[in-house]
C-alpha cells in the first residue's frame, strides 16, 4: 500500500513524567489498521485501511460494525462527517504493479447503508485530509513535483462543494508545505486547523479571509489526529493525549494520558505505540493505536470541577431529579448526558421553546452533561 498514513517510516516519541498521566485501557480490539476517529450522536465511527466501523458507545464492550468495505485498489485515508453523510477520501493504488492512480472523494449514506459510495471528487493528486463545515469540504493534496515519483511533493489547501455535481477546487493556500504530510484535520468557527506531522507542527487558516495564510498555534508537536472541545484542543501526539489552550498556546500544552501498555517495533527496537486520533466524550478521551488494532480510553483526570461548572456564555442549567432545565439558549444545542466513566446516556437537541430533558429513568447519581461539545456540567441527580 502506498498510502502514507501506513508507509511513513514510525517516529519514536519519548515521552517525559510518564508516570504522571493516565494510562489507557482497552476499549474495542480487533480492527484493521485503525487510525482516524469521529462522533456522530451516540456513535462512534473508526476509519481503517480499509473498513469503516461503528461502535455504538451506548453500551458496555461494544462489538465494532463495518459499515464499509473500499474496493480492490482503493484504501481510505481519512473521512469527516456532515449530519447523516460521511465523507471519505481514498487513494486508488495498485499494490501488484506498484502503481497510483490518484485520490478521490466520496460520500455515504448513513440512512441508506445499502446504496452504494456515491462519487463527489477525484484528483491525480494524492489526497491526505479533509474536514467540513456543511457541504463545504476541506481538504488537502499533494502535487508531486517529479512525477511518478512520490516525493518530493506540495502541499495545498482546497475546498469544493458537495451539494452539486462535478464540483470544481478552489485553491485556498497553494504552497502550504513542501516538507510534510497534512494528516489531522478539523473545522471550528471559520478556521481550518491542520497537523503538519513532519514539520511537527498544528496550523490553524481563517479560511473566512479573502487571503488566508497559516498561523502555527502549535510548535515542536508529534501530533497525528487532533480534536476541538471548547477552547481546548487535544493532540495524539506519540504515546501522548497531551492538549493546549488555542487562545493561551504559549502557556504550553498539558498531558492527558499515556500508552504505556502497546509496544510497537522500529528496526528491531520496541517502543511505546503512538496514537494515530484522539476524541474526547464527556470526560474521556478515545485514542487508536494502528498496528495493535484498537481503539484505547482514558478519564481526562485535568478537567478540574470548576471546568464542568463554567457557564458557556448566558447558558446555564438546573434540575428537580427528572427534569434538566437549560436557559440562556440563543440557538438550538446538542446536549448529551455521560455517565462518570464516559458513557453516553442520552442525547436530545434542545431550543429556545423546548429547553428541558426528561431524566426520570436515570439513577441517583453524579453525571455529566455536555453542551454542544463545548462545555460540560457535573450535576447529580
Amino acid at each position: 500500500m502506498k498510502t502514507r498514513l501506513l508507509t511513513l517510516l514510525l517516529f519514536i516519541f519519548i515521552a517525559n513524567n510518564v508516570n504522571s498521566q493516565t494510562n489507557t485501557s482497552d476499549y474495542v480490539s480487533g480492527l484493521t489498521d485503525p487510525t482516524y476517529l469521529s462522533m456522530n450522536g451516540t456513535d462512534m465511527y473508526v476509519l481503517g485501511s480499509v473498513n469503516l466501523y461503528r461502535i455504538d458507545t451506548t453500551i458496555n464492550n461494544p462489538i465494532p460494525t463495518i459499515i464499509y468495505t473500499v474496493p480492490e485498489n482503493f484504501y481510505l485515508v481519512n473521512f469527516t462527517i456532515n449530519g447523516n453523510l460521511i465523507y471519505i477520501a481514498l487513494e486508488n493504488y495498485v499494490e501488484a504493479t506498484d502503481l497510483f492512480l490518484g485520490g478521490r472523494i466520496e460520500s455515504i449514506d448513513l440512512n441508506n447503508l445499502a446504496q452504494p459510495a456515491e462519487f463527489i471528487y477525484s484528483t491525480n493528486e494524492y489526497i491526505s485530509s479533509l474536514t467540513n463545515n456543511g457541504s463545504t469540504i476541506y481538504f488537502t493534496a499533494e502535487t508531486l513535483v517529479s512525477p511518478p515519483d512520490f516525493e518530493p511533493f506540495i502541499s495545498h489547501l482546497d475546498s469544493i462543494d458537495a451539494s452539486i455535481s462535478d464540483p470544481e477546487p478552489e485553491t485556498i493556500i497553494s504552497g502550504l508545505s513542501d516538507t510534510s504530510v497534512i494528516r489531522g484535520m478539523l473545522f471550528d468557527n471559520n478556521l481550518v486547523y491542520l497537523s503538519s506531522s513532519d514539520d511537527n507542527d498544528i496550523l490553524s487558516i481563517d479560511v473566512s479571509q479573502p487571503n488566508p495564510i497559516a498561523n502555527t498555534v502549535v510548535s515542536g508537536s508529534f501530533a497525528r489526529g487532533i480534536f476541538k472541545s471548547g477552547n481546548q484542543l487535544y493532540m495524539a501526539n506519540g504515546s501522548l493525549i497531551t492538549k493546549i489552550d488555542v487562545t493561551n498556546p504559549s502557556a504550553g500544552s498539558t498531558a492527558v494520558a499515556i500508552n504505556s501498555t502497546y509496544q510497537d517495533i522500529n528496526n528491531g527496537n520496541p517502543f511505546f505505540a503512538n496514537f494515530r486520533d484522539v476524541v474526547l466524550v464527556g470526560n474521556m478521551v478515545y485514542a487508536t493505536l494502528l498496528n495493535q488494532g484498537k481503539v484505547v480510553k482514558a478519564i481526562d483526570n485535568t478537567l478540574a470541577i470548576s471546568e464542568y461548572n463554567s457557564d458557556l456564555d448566558a447558558i446555564s442549567f438546573y434540575n428537580n431529579k427528572n427534569t434538566i432545565h437549560v436557559t440562556g439558549l440563543k440557538n438550538n444545542i446538542d446536549v448529551k448526558i455521560f455517565s462518570l466513566t464516559g458513557q453516553n446516556i442520552l442525547s436530545e437537541k434542545l431550543s429556545i421553546n423546548n429547553n428541558s430533558m426528561d431524566i426520570s429513568n436515570l439513577s441517583n447519581g453524579v453525571y455529566l452533561l455536555n453542551i454542544d461539545n463545548k462545555k460540560t456540567f457535573k450535576f447529580v441527580k
